[in-house]
């Protein structure tokens, strides 16, 4: 082997390195992250941590260096100190919220009464009481039950019992009063932490529908209002069609099992209650809840406690009522992706949806492996420390995309055709770049399963909504068909070369109509192609074939080291 391709193969080898280095930064991060939560997570753990660190500055000090004995003594206590840090700042946070916040716009006092069954004369004495004092009109039991101070409220029907069977709460006391005016849930917590949770998350939710509204909060004595949301509680329907209260807990412990998702052993009590869930309520409100869900984590807030007693259902509408262990994330890291990871996992398990978790999105995968076993064929880099197969080389997969999109054009705000998109992962990355809409079209219905599935997937580990991606099952010839008209670039990223001469010049003849830009990439490697498919794929047969029909004004990207050459093509002025 001469020098010059020894030169070439390690001239490749460093810009393949350059190039992937935000990557390989990315899943190092995420690498410690994992590693720094697992080894710190929960007291017990800092305590450890900082008892280590205590010991091990002593013996340093013993030693005679006592200068140096700062070094553990400080890494042993910075799990604890961080922990403290984020305290202090949750608590001056809602302190902030407090001082803030302000009665929303809720219905009418009288009017809300009336809709829960209240005749007038005692809705009088309630307005006449509560414009000087809070009024209590019932209390919520453990197990969805209700107890009235005013007599009976036609709206909560059968729940409603005696004081005699009242079961005390174990993590709050659940109140419905008059407070401010409004008709409120009042919630008074046991513990500080909850209590903070809930204010944070109901703050970053304040114009998010589906979710109550803070009307007032009561730091010192660890109490939130909120808006009373007229609706069915589901945990109580379900209980009423045969899953009581004693199945649902069964199904949260169930919930607990590595193994939970293994038909041959599932806990009957899920099936129990997703069977009276179903007769409940109908699929439309279940996916309308997997909507909700979606649409509080695009707010940066992740549940923590998704269950049946936390979901109410308006006029046919879901509605959350419980965000006790909910966390607001501050940016999109991979603590926030593995606890949205685990609220999907939750409400699938709890409610027989079908959001995507990395358990089913794993498990998705696989199927279509078995179906097709080079479905890997591009290695793709999600983020986050999420991969197909890692990447390692520019010519395919998220490699590939990082070493082109320099040498693109600006697609912010542009709509793209992309021709041949294997795995979706080129029209995906152009939506991550900020592409206004992508349409692309996929032979093969495996591989189109598969983009369709990884374009979910981007979604989820972006936190995002990529709603501009069309996928189009056929062959790129097709394209011809429709209209582009709005259109600004079209792309055939090592595709346009599998059809025919006189197809690949119909398409671009076909293109160059209505989009002003055709961006093709060829593949020069003989060890890839041969014959009549290498001259098609390369960079003279390209630049001939886009000059001659439509795209004359050309700019082409190559390089020594790089056998796939860009033909950037752009129609001539008018």
């Amino acid at each position: 082997m001469n020098a010059h391709v020894w030169t070439r193969r390690i001239q490749k080898k460093v810009v393949t390195t350059w190039v992937m280095r935000s990557i390989y930064r990315d899943k190092a991060r995420t690498w410690l992250a994992r590693s720094w939560w697992r080894a710190t997570r929960g007291v017990r753990r800092k305590l450890v941590f900082a008892a280590v660190g205590v010991v091990a500055a002593l013996i340093v000090a013993w030693q005679g260096n006592p200068a140096i004995a700062i070094v553990p003594l400080i890494a042993g206590l910075v799990p604890l100190l961080v922990a403290a840090v984020a305290s202090l700042r949750r608590t001056v946070c809602v302190h902030r919220i407090a001082r803030r916040v302000r009665v929303p716009d809720v219905p009418a006092l009288r009017q809300t009464l009336r809709a829960i069954g209240i005749d007038d004369a005692t809705a009088d004495r309630l307005l006449t009481a509560s414009a000087s004092n809070e009024v209590r009109i019932a209390a919520f039991d453990q197990d969805n039950r209700v107890v009235s101070w005013i007599g009976q409220i036609p709206f909560f029907g059968e729940v409603l019992a005696p004081t005699s069977a009242f079961a005390t709460r174990s993590r709050n006391v659940l109140e419905l009063v008059v407070h401010k005016g409004a008709l409120c849930i009042k919630k008074k917590y046991l513990q500080r932490s909850t209590f903070e949770a809930e204010v944070l998350a109901l703050d970053a939710l304040e114009n998010a529908p589906g979710v109550p509204r803070l009307v007032a909060i009561d730091v010192r004595g660890k109490v939130s209002y909120q808006s009373f949301m007229l609706g069915q509680n589901v945990g109580t329907l379900i209980a009423a069609r045969g899953a009581p209260v004693s199945t649902q807990y069964q199904v949260s412990v169930s919930f607990d099992s590595s193994d939970r998702w293994a038909e041959e052993t599932r806990a009957k009590s899920r099936d129990v209650a997703v069977k009276a869930l179903t007769a409940a309520i109908d699929g439309d409100a279940i996916d309308k809840l997997a909507d909700l869900v979606t649409r509080i984590h695009r707010s940066g807030v992740t549940i923590g406690d998704v269950k049946y007693g936390n979901v109410l259902v308006i006029d046919g509408e879901p509605h959350l009522c419980d965000f006790e262990g909910a966390t607001v994330h501050q940016r999109n890291d991979w603590r926030c992706v593995q606890a949205r990871a685990a609220d999907r996992e939750k409400f699938d398990y709890f409610f027989g949806g079908e959001l995507l978790s990395e358990r089913k999105f794993q498990n998705r995968v696989a199927e279509l492996v078995r179906e097709q076993p080079n479905l890997y064929y591009a290695p793709t880099y999600y983020g986050h420390g999420y991969e197909n197969r890692a990447p390692g080389s520019i010519e395919l997969g998220s490699g590939k995309w990082l070493f082109i999109q320099p040498h693109l054009p600006h697609i912010g705000g542009k709509s793209v055709l992309d021709l041949g998109c294997n795995n979706a992962l080129l029209p995906l990355e152009m939506l991550r770049a900020g592409a206004r809409r992508v349409t692309a079209y996929e032979l093969n219905s495996i591989v189109a399963r598969y983009a369709r599935l990884n374009h979910r997937w981007f979604e989820f580990v972006d936190n995002a909504s990529y709603d501009g991606f069309e996928l189009v099952e056929g062959y790129m010839h097709d394209a011809c068909e429709r209209d582009w008209s709005g259109f600004d670039i079209a792309t055939a990223f090592c595709s346009l070369y599998y059809e025919e001469p006189a197809e690949m010049a119909r398409i671009v003849r076909t293109l160059s109509k209505t989009i002003p830009c055709f961006i093709v990439q060829g593949n020069e490697n003989p060890d890839e192609h041969s014959g009549a498919m290498l001259e098609r794929a390369s960079r003279q047969y390209l630049s001939d074939l886009l000059r001659a029909n439509g795209y004359a004004d050309q700019t082409i990207v190559e390089f020594s080291y790089y056998d796939r050459p860009l033909i950037i093509g752009r129609r001539a002025p008018a």
